[in-house]
C-alpha cells in the first residue's frame, strides 16, 4: 500500500496525459533519439533499483 504522500505524487491529475516511460539504460539514448525525431523531448527523472530492506521504493532526481 502507498501512503497518502506517495499516492499524491505517482497521481496527480495535473500530469493527465503525461508519458512515462521505462527503458533500459542501454536503450536510454536510441529512446529519446526516436523520440526527438516526433518533435518529443524526454527527460530522464529516475532509475529503478533493486529493493533495499524489503520496502518498495520510489527515487526521483
Amino acid at each position: 500500500d502507498m501512503s497518502r504522500e506517495v499516492r499524491s505524487l505517482l497521481c496527480d491529475p495535473q500530469t493527465s496525459g503525461g508519458l512515462l516511460l521505462a527503458v533500459t539504460p542501454d536503450a536510454e539514448d536510441n529512446v529519446k533519439a526516436t523520440a526527438a525525431e516526433f518533435g518529443i523531448d524526454l527527460t530522464a527523472i529516475g532509475e529503478l533499483v533493486e529493493a533495499r530492506g524489503g520496502r518498495a521504493m520510489v527515487e526521483i532526481r
